[in-house]
């Protein structure tokens, strides 16, 4: 994005905190609202890792009413902000559960296969799973013959990346909801009050958008082998970019997972039982969830 470029991204974003509706600054300035939309988000992600805004991170800035709610953080960003600097690199997404769960409601006006999305953006969110695990569920691991939710689950073997059972558990309503509304939309009328709500107990839980199971490649590395579905990354990239938030991946997300049950009060084994974690994993995960230090000044300056 050149110097003009960005300036003019500058004044959307002000008179977007100043009130005025992405639709109203788009048709000012003789461009679409998703051209509107797209700038400003940029911009702010920009501001916010470049210069800093004050109670806000780059994952926040991609909310308009995070934006407005610290205008006055964000015009000052605005004026130490340098449009001739070159951007930094990097952008660690930490947006709360409750605004990721927004996010993905935003699927219905935007995805033609919403169900699908929101559930399989969801099950990452809810269960701690990876994206090739979501691709090789099958319906028996979520649902029971009669058709009840199996709360408390488990992760088959052939199923986990590491190839080791663990638990698996559907105890988010939310979850459920999405991935109920899913399975819905492809139940056969003809088999409905059969077993597996009429559905083949043996199929993938998650479809492509054509319907068929995710294509999973076998990879050969010398002796061993290790496996990989393209398919799948790649919708989660297209369902991240459709509800606004480009930079997130399905990795990004996971992180997110962990330090929410860090916050809940998981220990270390934990989570990584829950999550599959190597021992190596484990040892990263140590260092992901170490808080950074803060000057005892500052402390005691909010101690009370």
């Amino acid at each position: 994005m050149d110097t003009e470029s960005i300036r003019l991204s500058m004044t959307m974003l002000d008179e977007v905190l100043s009130g005025k509706p992405y639709v109203e600054v788009a048709a000012s300035h003789g461009v679409t609202r998703s051209a509107v939309e797209l700038r400003i988000k940029t911009l702010a992600k920009r501001l916010s890792r470049d210069v800093g805004i004050k109670g806000m991170d780059a994952s926040g800035a991609v909310f308009l009413l995070r934006l407005r709610a610290h205008k006055e953080a964000v015009r000052e960003a605005m004026s130490r902000f340098d449009p001739h600097a070159e951007p930094s690199s990097g952008e660690e997404f930490s947006l709360t559960m409750e605004e990721l769960c927004d996010a993905i409601k935003k699927l219905r006006a935007r995805s033609s296969h919403p169900e699908r999305d929101m559930a399989m953006v969801a099950v990452l969110l809810g269960t701690g799973i990876g994206p090739l695990e979501v691709a090789r569920l099958e319906i028996q691991d979520y649902l029971n013959p009669d058709g009840s939710v199996r709360e408390k689950s488990v992760l088959r073997a052939d199923v986990a990346k590491n190839r080791t059972e663990r638990p698996l558990f559907f105890t988010s309503a939310f979850v459920r909801g999405v991935i109920d509304a899913y399975l819905g939309t492809r139940v056969d009328p003809m088999r409905m009050g059969t077993a597996y709500r009429g559905l083949n107990e043996g199929d993938r839980l998650f479809l492509t958008g054509s319907g068929r199971a995710f294509q999973i490649e076998v990879i050969r590395q010398g002796r061993g082998r290790r496996y990989l579905c393209r398919q799948i990354h790649d919708d989660y990239r297209k369902i991240f970019h459709r509800i606004g938030l480009p930079g997130l991946t399905a990795t990004g997300v996971r992180r997110m997972v962990i330090r929410r049950l860090s916050e809940r009060g998981a220990d270390l084994d934990q989570i990584g039982e829950s999550l599959g974690l190597s021992v190596s994993e484990r040892k990263k995960l140590r260092a992901l969830l170490t808080k950074p230090s803060v000057a005892v000044d500052e402390l005691m300056q909010t101690l009370i």
